[in-house]
């Protein structure tokens, strides 16, 4: 809980836990607002929601639901999810402002998800008790200048409950395969050590992703050996199949 109950506040600097690559830069801090965005390089708390496209508006910052929010009994938590490679923020159960909590519309849970290879989710839950309460927000996201925008919506209805908004990185592959343990050592005659792969699926949601997986060897008669790690989503099922041959 990053204890911001005051109106219209920023959090000081968060450290991410790499850096994360976002337009043109990458960043290892971001502040957090209490008014549904964080930004990469400004404290600023501007609680009146702008078009995307407004050259006043601060630069790479990420908006998931700028509003002029209020905590009411509400909070602002982060989470390293390390094993993920992610880092979570959300606003839970958060209102908009009013002249007091118990008339203030809400409350609204939403979330975004940072990637350690650029990607970006918006995860909405439960947001209103109707529609309305959300159609006066701001959604997207800025980087050096307008240009450089995507928006998503500007006071008009576009979040619904238990809506996931994926943002992918050019540059992201679609799903990773990395040796996490024993890339390197030494192997005593007969004996034997396992080499973990960790496998992170970026955006496949059918379809197969196949690597090389190659061990090297200081044995003279197989010095060498290529195998291939495979995996395949299938639509009619949540799990993955993992073939290494």
């Amino acid at each position: 809980d990053l204890g911001l109950t005051a109106d219209d506040s920023t959090s000081n600097p968060v450290r991410l836990p790499w850096f994360f690559p976002f337009y043109d830069r990458q960043f290892d801090r971001v502040a957090i607002c209490t008014n549904g965005f964080i930004s990469f390089t400004s404290a600023v708390r501007e609680y009146v929601n702008e078009s995307l496209a407004d050259p006043d508006d601060p630069f790479y910052y990420i908006a998931p639901f700028w509003d002029d929010l209020l905590s009411c009994g509400g909070e602002i938590l982060t989470y390293d999810d390390f094993f993920g490679q992610r880092f979570i923020i959300q606003w839970n159960n958060v209102k908009k402002w009013a002249s007091s909590c118990a008339s203030a519309p809400g409350p609204f849970t939403f979330e975004v998800i940072l990637y350690h290879d650029g990607t970006i989710d918006l995860l909405y839950a439960t947001m209103g008790t109707n529609p309305s309460q959300r159609q006066s927000a701001t959604v997207g996201m800025r980087g050096r200048n307008s240009t450089d925008a995507v928006q998503f919506a500007y006071n008009s209805v576009f979040i619904e409950n238990n809506l996931l908004v994926r943002i992918q990185h050019p540059q992201s592959p679609t799903a990773v395969c990395r040796v996490w343990d024993n890339a390197i050592g030494v192997i005593a005659p007969a004996e034997t050590v396992f080499v973990p792969l960790r496998l992170w699926n970026n955006n496949i949601w059918f379809g197969t992703e196949e690597w090389s997986l190659t061990v090297e060897s200081s044995d003279q008669q197989r010095n060498l050996s290529v195998a291939s790690v495979v995996l395949e989503y299938a639509l009619e099922s949540f799990h993955p199949q993992l073939t290494i041959r």
